[in-house]
């Protein structure tokens, strides 16, 4: 017959796939009578049935045959086995795939104690400084881990989003259990976040947040089909995202901090390296960062001084004028340790050389930055906290302690609630940790066992007389205050200390 003739409806029957493709890889033995005849007889079917075509049922009738085939018994303990099965599929991939960082980590972990083990020295406290494996050793090691953390990311996420799938047929089949489903899609989350990281030096160890998260993933499924039998167990409030966004944005940021430090280091090693003035200018606007970090052992590294020490050394062949707009540019840095640090750093590369104007122009540019500051302001020492020591002892030598004395004292004296402040910004920073392996970092702190010659430390001493209970109670800042004030005395105060109440 002719096409449209095969296409009229008296023409269609309904197959299933198999004998579809048997009529149609062997016509010569399904005649047309014969399916007329299977035809006939589906008809007649429905007829008996009493099933209509679907054009001639309403939309609640499409509604209700849809609920009904969800909701059948076997689509419900289909859904739930095919949910069990992608949790578990879950749980032994996550686990799986965390074996290799583990396995890096631990590496990562021997190689580095075995040098912080070879050498090591003193601070000021009688503590240990450990020596740290070279920077290109440290960030082979770190590539590695994230990069097996990325693997293993890729692996979880997959498996994950299959769990997600099998979770909504669930959310559907079964209505009732939409508290518990939203516990387990959060579980799944809680995976698929702690999978991607890895505690970081000084600490190799996990820090559970994966092995809570496989927990948790196992409890909130013992919990659902604990449900589905009538079991109910209390569902937990929704899980917090894992605290790691913060953490995460931090790494990333220092992660670039030191890709940074490492691509300028080169021209600290040598001097004959051509001026790179994006790099330049690069490592200047990061001192602000670096501003962040204390300078102890740990941080050093990264922080203010080695930055702006970089910044300068990567200059070291520019031109006198181009140094001397440089000078300009750093001079409006802020906050002002960040301006101080790159101007101090270039006053060091150029003094007793011949370019020595280029270190007067620099030195000059301090004193006049820092003098012009009004700081019996408290928001002059804003951003200033942790590196005041630095800006004060550079001023200090370049002009005098007494000056520097002076300074601080008429500060104080016009706005005597910017001692703690004060107290607190001038400290040298110390940091302990703990002398066996894994030498976790213990504390860091502020010390005037240094004895800073410029310190108004009489004038700290007479105003807090009377203010010590306040100093040392309440916050732990005041507390810090506190401490550091009973330290001057000691040092400074030639028998005399504040009005310390009895014990």
């Amino acid at each position: 017959m002719d096409p449209e003739h095969n296409r009229a409806f008296e023409n269609l029957l309904l197959l299933c796939k198999e004998d579809h493709a048997l009529v149609d890889d062997y016509p010569e033995q399904f005649p047309a009578e014969t399916l007329r005849e299977w035809k006939a007889s589906q008809l007649k079917e429905c007829d008996e049935l009493g099933y209509r075509p679907f054009g001639s049922m309403s939309d609640q009738e499409v509604e209700e045959v849809q609920r009904q085939s969800i909701e059948s018994e076997d689509v419900r303990s289909d859904s739930l086995l095919r949910l069990v099965r992608s949790v578990e599929q879950l749980r032994q991939v996550s686990l799986g795939a965390r074996n290799k960082p583990a396995k890096i980590a631990q590496t990562w972990k021997v190689a580095r104690d075995q040098v912080r083990h070879s050498s090591f020295a003193w601070d000021d406290e009688g503590e240990r400084v450990y020596a740290e494996p070279p920077r290109v050793e440290t960030e082979h090691y770190r590539s590695l881990l994230i990069a097996a953390l990325g693997d293993a990311s890729g692996e979880v996420v997959e498996v994950a989003q299959a769990a997600r799938t099998e979770l909504a047929a669930v959310r559907v089949s079964h209505g009732f259990l939409e508290a518990y489903c939203d516990w387990i899609s959060s579980a799944i989350d809680f995976v698929e976040a702690s999978s991607k990281r890895w505690p970081s030096p000084p600490s190799f160890d996990d820090d559970e947040q994966f092995d809570e998260s496989i927990a948790g993933l196992q409890t909130a499924h013992d919990a659902l089909i604990k449900a589905t039998r009538g079991e109910l167990t209390p569902v937990p409030m929704p899980m917090p995202e894992p605290e790691l966004q913060a953490e995460d944005a931090l790494q990333v940021l220092v992660a670039e901090h030191e890709s940074l430090l490492e691509r300028a280091r080169p021209f600290n090693r040598v001097k004959h390296k051509p001026y790179d003035p994006e790099l330049r200018e690069e490592l200047a606007s990061s001192t602000a960062l670096a501003s962040q970090l204390p300078e102890t052992p740990n941080f050093v590294p990264l922080g203010i001084t080695s930055t702006s020490r970089l910044a300068v050394a990567v200059a070291r062949n520019a031109d006198s004028d181009e140094l001397m707009t440089l000078i300009s540019k750093d001079k409006l840095r802020r906050p002002i340790c960040a301006a101080v640090a790159l101007l101090a750093e270039t006053y060091r590369e150029f003094n007793e050389t011949e370019k020595s104007a280029i270190a007067i122009a620099a030195g000059s540019a301090i004193v006049e930055l820092v003098r012009g500051e009004d700081w019996a302001r408290a928001d002059s020492w804003k951003g200033n906290e942790l590196h005041a020591n630095r800006i004060f002892g550079f001023l200090s030598s370049l002009t005098s302690a007494d000056e520097v004395r002076r300074m601080l004292s008429a500060a104080m004296e016009l706005e005597p609630g910017i001692m703690p402040t004060v107290v607190l910004s001038c400290g040298t920073w110390f940091e302990r940790s703990d002398p066996l392996p894994p030498n976790k970092l213990r504390s860091i702190g502020r010390t005037y066992r240094t004895r800073p010659e410029w310190f108004p430390a009489q004038e700290v001493l007479t105003l807090a007389e009377g203010r010590f209970a306040e100093l040392d109670s309440g916050s732990e800042q005041n507390a810090e205050v506190g401490s550091l004030i009973l330290e001057i005395a000691e040092i400074y105060g030639e028998g005399r200390t504040p009005d310390e109440p009895d014990v």
